[in-house]
């Protein structure tokens, strides 16, 4: 709760209990949540289906978890995916420093780093 994600809301009063909600910080966690069930799902279950649906309310159908392109709305396999240094980030981080070696392979890179094999 104290860093926003969560929020307590009294259902009642003797003896005291509560429920807690997401804020809408915590909301926007809920995408990163359903993929990492999605890959529990995949390499947990022998059918490849967990315990929990998630379902779309108004037509029942199950959700999925994609990387879509922002630009052309095309869903990216892990190997079209690639890193760069966004325009301003400058000092690779000192040697030693978390970050050191990845830092400076993605600021020397001018293709940028494949994230897929």
């Amino acid at each position: 709760m104290s860093d926003g994600i969560l929020e307590q809301h009294l259902y009642q009063e003797r003896p005291r209990r509560y429920e807690y909600r997401l804020t809408e910080k915590g909301a926007e966690l809920v995408p990163a949540l359903l993929a990492l069930m999605q890959w529990g799902d995949r390499w947990k279950w022998p059918d490849g289906h967990g315990p929990v649906r998630v379902e779309h309310a108004d037509c029942g159908h199950e959700v999925l978890v994609e990387v879509r392109c922002s630009h052309c709305q095309r869903a990216v396999a892990n190997a079209e995916l690639r890193a760069r240094a966004r325009p301003g980030v400058t000092p690779i981080p000192v040697e030693h420093d978390p970050g050191h070696v990845t830092g400076e392979r993605l600021l020397s890179s001018a293709d940028g780093l494949r994230l897929g094999r």
